[in-house]
């Protein structure tokens, strides 16, 4: 897999929203990137490691680092998948 560059964020942010309102069942959801992921209608944490399973296998990585806190925004858990995929493309 080739691994997303600055400008492919906007493809990973705008999957990362539209798995959120999937899964939350929260279609107008607006999800800014500062958006605590937890605060949105619909949201509990069974429903985010859903989340987190679908983006990982879409993008066949594994987000749990030891070393890395788990994302509470839109935007953190879009840069978590972004570097998640650039250090397994350099592995």
């Amino acid at each position: 897999m080739t691994a997303p560059t600055e400008t492919d964020r906007d493809a990973v942010i705008d999957l990362v929203r539209t798995t959120v309102r999937d899964v939350f069942a929260a279609p107008d959801a607006a999800l800014a990137e500062s958006d605590v992921l937890l605060d949105v209608e619909g949201a509990d944490s069974a429903r985010l490691m859903v989340i987190v399973g679908r983006l990982e296998e879409h993008y066949e990585v594994d987000l749990f680092e030891e070393d890395v806190p788990p994302a509470r925004t839109v935007g953190e858990l879009t840069d978590q998948l972004i570097t998640a995929v650039q250090r397994q493309s350099r592995q």
